[in-house]
């Protein structure tokens, strides 16, 4: 089993989120951190956490594809969706 096997079989979700906003084939162009931070939202609401303003403010004004890639794998593993944020 390959790394990104493993990988993708411990986020499976958010892994499949994240082919999501990237880019799943459809027409419309999408930018990859406005999708990856639509993921993140997603994924930590599918969860029933609770997301405030401030965190949701910061998941969709973050420009970075790097973090927002970290934020979603942890999205999976927080209790409290603040918690995405810690190292």
């Amino acid at each position: 089993m390959t790394t990104s096997d493993r990988y993708r079989a411990r986020l499976s979700a958010a892994s499949r989120l994240r082919v999501r906003a990237i880019g799943d084939g459809d027409s419309s162009p999408r930018s990859p951190t406005a999708g990856l931070a639509d993921s993140i939202l997603s994924l930590l609401k599918t969860r029933q956490l609770h997301v405030t303003a401030a965190v949701q403010h910061r998941v969709e004004t973050c420009a970075d594809v790097g973090l927002l890639d970290h934020w979603l794998s942890r999205t999976s593993a927080v209790d409290l969706a603040e918690d995405i944020f810690e190292n």
